[in-house]
């Protein structure tokens, strides 16, 4: 388990190596489930600030403009401004 892993399990999560999947730069990909979101803000800057992490997907701070939501009936686009808020 790489160092980082470590520190997110201290956070509560449960880290799973993504086998065979590499960022475009070659780094590792680490999904983690089990976090607690309930200030997901704060859950951002702890994740990103851990060494060895390069980013992360909550992107709390920075909301998406487009949301692709899959339903029973198919897929609901969302857009910011636009109902979707």
């Amino acid at each position: 388990m790489v160092s980082f892993q470590s520190s997110l399990t201290a956070l509560g999560g449960e880290p799973t190596e993504r086998v065979g999947y590499r960022t475009d730069n070659g780094n590792i990909i680490v999904d983690v489930t089990g976090l607690d979101f309930g200030d997901p803000q704060a859950l951002e800057l702890r994740v990103v600030a851990l060494p060895g992490v390069v980013e992360c997907g909550i992107f709390a701070h920075r909301p998406a403009d487009v949301l692709l939501v899959g339903t029973a009936a198919g897929v609901r686009r969302m857009e910011r401004g636009r109902g979707g808020e």
